[in-house]
């Protein structure tokens, strides 16, 4: 007989079916970081876009706004202007002369004389008189009658 108690003493370790070998499991870890590393990557690229593009957007808008900044200095300046004009004593001798008829002394006035218009008699309008209408049925007579 063999002796059977040297084989039994040394037992093998019981293996759970659900376990997975560790070579296994170090290429789906090494897989599941490359994806998760792989999404971080194109998150970080989207936005660094959308921030280039928002950038642009501003860019294009601080130029209108420095372009309308000019406009509105330079009607600031025309205004400015124009006030300081309106309260000289040229503008004030101006409007006097235009609107008031002032005029300096030493200046000759002249005032054109239009001819006067003699308003002409316009003969009253004769009313029309109405003509005679045959009656209705007399029209319609002639209109079928006189078809020929």
């Amino acid at each position: 007989m063999k002796k059977r108690s040297a084989v039994r003493t040394r037992r093998t370790p019981l293996r759970m079916p659900f376990r997975v070998p560790s070579d296994a499991l170090g290429r789906s870890g090494m897989r599941l970081a490359i994806i998760v590393l792989l999404l971080i990557t194109l998150s970080v690229v989207a936005n660094f876009g959308e921030q280039v593009v928002r950038s642009a957007r501003m860019e294009n808008e601080r130029i209108e706004l420095e372009a309308e900044v000019e406009r509105l200095k330079r009607e600031n300046q025309y205004l400015e202007a124009a006030a300081a004009f309106a309260e000289s004593d040229v503008y004030v001798e101006q409007r006097a002369r235009e609107l008031l008829n002032y005029a300096r002394e030493g200046d000759m006035v002249i005032l054109p004389q239009l001819p006067s218009i003699q308003p002409t008699a316009v003969p009253e309008p004769v009313a029309l008189p109405e003509p005679v209408r045959a009656p209705n049925w007399m029209q319609w007579w002639q209109a079928f009658a006189s078809s020929e």
